[in-house]
């Protein structure tokens, strides 16, 4: 039963139960794994791999509260979160523990068994790489896990070059040519690619797995995935070093070392230093190859990994050989012989026997001496004078050729793939953009002219549905009188104006409070715009001062209309101002053809009142 279901039950009984906190972890335990899912069906580079590991330290801690299916999840995870740091070997462990988990899925024990094979192949366990990649081959039946087979036969053709089964490396290679033949969206996982490009570099075909790696780094970069790029700077680096390009191969070095620092992986800064190392050695910079080996000795020491560590003790070897003598490489080289004895050696590992041959002749111990050159003799002969892939004949060179041939397509296509998909992103990103700014200047336009045709509905409004009691502004009245003016004289036609002033208005402003002057003007605008006519504009050019405009009307006309609306304002409203006498004048005229400046001839209207006044 959940534990939800017996809160409620709890509660329903009336069973002491503190109900809320009881909720709260619940919660909490079905957003954990609701986390892990997500970070599961993410797995990639941009995993963010501190949250995982909090996450992953909730969930382990309270293993109890999650089914095992969640668990190995978790360690997946975790696994992941190791092998970002370069800890292979810690990220084995990890996928190990992930697998005494009882796991019904098959795609997730997959998932961990190729974790298991990457650890083995950090530590120089070639042979249980090729198991497990034929467990992972086994499982890998289904239409589902086409990728993990494709990984399964990638390390088991990079394991078969190691151990020098060159024919069935290639027969593996063909194999991969076949699958991604018909599964073409796979061909774009940079790790199967990276697995083939190494593959062609332990069967000594170093200008292909250059080729490849340079390859790699170009779509990495175009497909803006750098979250372990320096990973892809080692191999690449490795590679232009067995093709003789030191420089090349120095400054590839260098760079994995500044990504692999940025985000503290010990590790993978220890394999840089390494490779630092040993490419300062064959530029005989002895010195500087010293301090980037002691470094790089340090770091696989402490992290434990045998198989670098050997080759660091060996590098170590020769460099203090040739800085100080052979008498300061014995230490090194005894503790290489002892680590040698309980591990696989690889290729790179042979290099201890002539050195340690050596220093035995110079202690006159002849027979440790023989010893260590018949060992020497028969790594040799192993890893270096039998190597099957030149002296390929038939079907076999044919499968080697197709093998170079499809790793070659492989990168041409996916580095055109990228770089299409890059241009397609620019692409897409300049015309969304410009979309956007198309439709947000649309927008502004549209705003624009609403607010325009708003703003005139609204004056049209003001104009045609003005209130009754309120006249145009002076400026607006001004506006409307030039307008009006220059309008009678270019058509012909006349145009009295008329003009009325209450001419006590400041004594009349000066004895009342504002209130009644309010009134006072709402009144003399309500009889002014009964008195105007329908084609007549009349406005306020100040404080207790009018004028009107009348179109086509006659002086007469304009002069009764004048007089009638003046006895109407002292009628109205005056009456109720007391004893207060208000005096009040008009005058009209209309303007002749010598007048062409309308506001000299409102001068000459307004200074003509004298005759026609009304107190």
């Amino acid at each position: 039963m959940k534990l939800c279901s017996l809160i409620l039950l709890f509660s329903l009984i009336g069973l002491p139960v503190s109900a809320h906190q009881q909720t709260q972890e619940y919660l909490a335990i079905e957003e954990n794994i609701t986390r892990v899912e997500d970070y599961y069906l993410r797995q990639d580079e941009n995993l963010p791999y501190e949250a995982v590991v909090n996450l992953s330290s909730q969930v382990v801690q309270n293993r109890q509260y999650y089914s095992s299916h969640t668990l190995a999840k978790v360690f997946a995870l975790l696994a992941d979160a190791a092998a970002s740091k370069g800890d292979l070997v810690g990220a084995m462990q990890f996928a190990r523990d992930g697998l005494t988990i009882n796991i019904i899925e098959p795609s997730l024990r997959l998932n961990l068994l190729l974790k298991v094979a990457k650890g083995h192949f950090a530590r120089g366990n070639f042979q249980r790489v090729f198991d497990i990649a034929g467990e992972m081959l086994v499982l890998a039946d289904g239409a589902q896990a086409i990728k993990y087979r494709l990984m399964a036969l990638a390390y088991r053709a990079m394991s078969n070059a190691l151990l020098n089964y060159a024919e069935q490396a290639l027969s593996d290679l063909h194999q991969v040519e076949l699958l991604l033949a018909r599964h073409q969206e796979l061909s774009q996982t940079l790790e199967l690619l990276q697995l083939l490009a190494q593959t062609r570099f332990y069967l000594h075909d170093y200008q292909s797995a250059l080729s490849m790696q340079q390859a790699i780094l170009k779509m990495r970069f175009d497909l803006s995935k750098k979250k372990n790029i320096e990973q892809t700077y080692l191999q690449l680096a490795q590679a232009y070093r067995f093709n003789g390009k030191l420089d090349d191969a120095y400054h590839a070095f260098w760079e994995a070392k500044t990504f692999a620092e940025e985000k503290s992986a010990a590790i993978l800064v220890g394999y840089a230093q390494l490779g630092l190392g040993q490419v300062l050695f064959a530029q005989g910079a002895y010195g500087e190859a010293d301090k980037a080996l002691v470094k790089a000795e340090s770091l696989f020491k402490e992290e434990n990994l045998k198989s670098p560590y050997l080759t660091t003790l060996i590098a170590l070897a020769k460099t203090r050989q040739e800085r100080r003598g052979p008498a300061s490489a014995y230490p090194y080289l005894r503790q290489a012989e002892k680590l040698a004895e309980t591990m696989e050696l690889a290729r790179e590992h042979i290099d201890l026997y002539p050195l340690l041959s050596a220093m035995y002749r110079g202690k006159q111990d002849i027979p440790r001496a023989l010893h260590a050159l018949l060992t020497y003799t028969e790594l040799h002969e192993q890893f270096l004078l039998n190597k099957p892939l030149p002296a390929l004949e038939g079907p076999a060179l044919l499968t080697s050729e197709k093998s170079k041939q499809l790793a070659a397509k492989l990168v041409e296509k996916n580095a055109l793939h990228a770089s299409f998909s890059e241009k397609y992103q620019i692409q897409q990103k300049i015309i969304m953009i410009l979309a956007v700014l198309v439709i947000l200047l649309m927008l502004f336009l549209l705003g624009g002219w609403l607010k325009y045709r708003a703003k005139k509905l609204n004056l049209a409004y003001d104009e045609v549905e003005q209130a009754s009691d309120v006249l145009a502004s002076p400026v607006k009245i001004k506006q409307i009188y030039q307008l009006a003016y220059k309008m009678a004289r270019k058509y012909e036609y006349p145009l009295t104006v008329g003009y009325l002033s209450i001419n006590n208005w400041k004594e009349l402003s000066f004895r009342f409070n504002k209130k009644i002057l309010m009134e006072v003007t709402k009144t003399v605008a309500t009889l002014v715009n009964e008195y105007s006519g329908e084609f007549d504009r009349a406005g306020m050019l100040d404080e207790g001062e009018y004028l009107l405009l009348c179109p086509h009307q006659s002086g007469q006309e304009v002069e009764e209309k004048l007089r009638k609306l003046t006895e109407s304002i002292k009628v109205r409203f005056f009456a109720n101002l007391g004893e207060f006498s208000v005096n009040i004048t008009f005058s009209y005229d209309v303007p002749s053809v010598q007048d062409i400046d309308p506001y000299v001839f409102l001068a000459k209207l307004t200074d003509s009142m004298g005759n026609k006044s009304l107190s």
